[in-house]
């Protein structure tokens, strides 16, 4: 892992999970299984659960919070089968622009469209903080270059579904996060073709890929 040392947010982790803790609440955009939605946070977990793991996330989580003394209310929280001590964390400053990106990911269980699944581990966890000043639907058009980005990045990976033979675009569980403090003022853009866009997705791109790299002839495992 790069050092992400930054001014925003402090990095940790614990046995089966790591956490950025942010320095002040952010608005997130996020399909986690818990706290997902439009909320403001204070904490993001990435967590490793097993692969037969078949609970309420919700109520598991919600446990697995209070058992460690964090607030439930400020943790928005994602899991995984993949292995996260493998996880990508990378910053990027340029300029005015400071970028973080967390992600883990397995790509045996991915789901080409009215594909039926497998039960291996399969998970693509993006979390992307930005300082970069948005407005609410310029965070809404950031938030759909990572989800494109993961998805090009399947396609030129030739990742398929091992049940239909086709490309697909992303696995069953996959979850994308981004943190941010939304702003009035903010742009109203994020598509791939501003400069945000194209930073975010080419950092999201480029993280798979080191993990694809590295998962060449361990198909199953992070």
């Amino acid at each position: 892992m790069d050092s992400i040392e930054n001014r925003y947010c402090k990095y940790g982790r614990g046995e089966d999970f790591y956490y950025l803790d942010f320095n002040e609440p952010v608005n997130a955009i996020s399909s986690a299984p818990f706290n997902g939605g439009f909320k403001k946070i204070e904490r993001y977990i990435n967590r490793q659960v097993p692969l037969d793991y078949n609970h309420d996330p919700v109520e598991e989580i919600g446990s697995f919070l209070e058992e460690r003394s964090f607030p439930k209310e400020k943790c928005l929280v994602t899991i995984t089968a993949c292995d996260i001590r493998k996880a990508i964390l990378q910053k990027f400053s340029d300029g005015d622009i400071f970028i973080l990106i967390s992600i883990t990911a397995c790509f045996a269980n991915a789901l080409s469209m009215g594909g039926s699944g497998l039960n291996t581990p399969g998970t693509v966890n993006l979390a992307v903080f930005t300082d970069y000043k948005l407005s609410a639907a310029g965070a809404l058009n950031l938030f759909q270059s990572i989800v494109e980005a993961k998805s090009q990045a399947f396609n030129d990976f030739g990742i398929r579904d091992m049940n239909t033979g086709k490309i697909s675009p992303g696995t069953s569980t996959d979850t994308s996060s981004l943190f941010l403090t939304l702003s009035e003022g903010g742009s109203n853009y994020g598509g791939r073709l501003t400069e945000i866009g194209k930073k975010v997705s080419m950092a999201v791109y480029n993280g798979l890929e080191q993990i694809k790299t590295n998962l060449d002839g361990h198909e199953l495992l992070l």
